[in-house]
């Protein structure tokens, strides 16, 4: 490979709401409306920080070898909608 064109790390993640500490803080407080986020969500749920997880080990795996230049969306099928 032609070290002048080294694309390591040419790769991002797109997450949807995930139901983390933050987002359970702004459910309690209103400034996040649930029914609202999960409108937006065909999956009809919040993600999980597991499945960003998996989703990063995958990107970084032998697997994922040929994928460069791409947003990868984990967001429920937000962008899909």
């Amino acid at each position: 490979m032609n070290p002048s064109y080294d694309f390591t790390g040419q790769v991002a993640l797109v997450t949807g709401t995930i139901a983390t500490p933050m987002v359970t803080d702004m459910l309690a407080t209103g400034e996040l409306d649930l029914q609202q986020a999960l409108a937006d969500l065909p999956i009809n749920r919040l993600g999980e920080a597991e499945e960003i997880a998996a989703a990063v080990l995958w990107m970084c795996s032998p697997g994922a070898s040929f994928i460069i230049g791409v947003a990868l969306p984990v967001d429920g099928g937000y962008t899909a909608r």
